[in-house]
């Protein structure tokens, strides 16, 4: 009894009967041939798939001994069909399982089921459910985010899995704070807990960063804060030469003797340091040899001698146990039992 289904939760299915004297030949298997019946369908009847229109099979779901199911993708033309089995839909999708037993009795021969998403969401979905399919190539973040939530719809586990896991933390190094919102969106705490690490890497109080957090839920979007106001307060602390271990023990700076006091290239390397770990509360930056440089540079104009002073061991050995202390540092938020939305 093949019939028409739209995609949505909403129970809004139409259906449809076979004519028993009106059969269509299919490239290996027969298809019994379908009339829509506008009475179950909420839109035009005009704008209902029907058999006349041109009909593609996905390269991936040709027909195969077992299949006895064929979901036809009709959100655009030419439609496509994709030829499965139902004991491994219903396996591996609760969602489809319970979307097409609400159409009553399985016909005898090819069920055809018209479906209202677009070919390449569908097909995607259908690569998890077979493992032995080529898995779609993600694009980009927010095509990573339209998978999850394809996944999400259609229950399928080993999608949301494979997609909130390795692919997802691969995303977070190059675009951490979109990444961290995607996992928050999905309920991924472990994921969120260890992408918040790679989100000291940027400003998140920029404007063209801070919109990513609007999908971020309250609680997440406060703790994510705090890590970053709290690791770099604390790691300006220890620039300042306040021991995170022994606050009370003194750490005397650098000595130049051309300054006759604390080496000018140090009091740069503070003032530029301190502005710098506001905005990203990481040593990555603030102990790179460019900015270094750029600190001793600076000093010069004031104090030829603070070349000498920063080349001694001495101001290398802080300066090493300084980018320990801070790496030292707490670096992620920390997780949660509630939900993250």
């Amino acid at each position: 009894m093949p019939v028409s289904i739209h995609s949505d939760d909403e129970d809004r299915t139409p259906r449809a009967f076979v004519s028993p004297a009106a059969t269509k030949p299919s490239q290996r298997l027969p298809l019994p041939e379908v009339f829509f019946s506008p009475a179950y369908s909420r839109q035009p009847r005009s704008l209902t798939p029907s058999l006349s229109d041109p009909v593609e099979i996905a390269p991936d779901f040709r027909p195969f001994d077992g299949c006895d199911l064929v979901l036809r993708s009709t959100k655009v033309r030419p439609h496509t069909d994709f030829y499965v089995d139902r004991r491994t839909i219903y396996d591996k999708s609760p969602y489809l399982k319970r979307k097409l037993t609400e159409l009553g009795p399985i016909p005898d021969g090819i069920d055809v089921i018209s479906w209202e998403d677009r070919a390449d969401t569908l097909e995607s979905m259908l690569c998890f459910i077979y493992t032995d399919r080529s898995k779609p190539v993600v694009r980009s973040v927010e095509h990573l985010r339209f998978l999850l939530k394809a996944a999400r719809k259609y229950e399928i586990e080993t999608a949301r899995h494979a997609l909130g896991t390795a692919v997802l933390l691969d995303y977070a190094k190059k675009e951490p704070l979109r990444a961290f919102a995607i996992a928050c969106e999905f309920g991924l705490a472990d994921q969120a807990v260890l992408i918040s690490k790679e989100t000291l890497e940027i400003d998140i109080m920029k404007s063209d960063k801070y919109s990513d957090l609007g999908r971020v839920s309250l609680s997440y979007y406060h703790r994510l804060i705090q890590l970053h106001r709290r690791r770099a307060t604390e790691a300006i602390d220890i620039l300042h030469l306040i021991s995170p271990v022994c606050p009370t023990e003194e750490v005397d700076p650098p000595f130049c003797r051309g300054c006759g006091t604390n080496a000018t290239w140090w009091q740069v390397f503070v003032e530029y340091g301190c502005a710098e770990l506001k905005r990203r509360p990481v040593s990555t930056t603030i102990f790179s040899p460019d900015f270094l440089a750029k600190c001793v540079r600076t000093s010069k104009q004031v104090c030829e001698d603070c070349v000498e002073s920063y080349m001694h061991a001495r101001s290398q050995k802080l300066l090493t146990r300084l980018k320990e202390d801070i790496d030292a540092l707490p670096v992620y938020i920390m997780p949660t039992t509630f939900p993250l939305d």
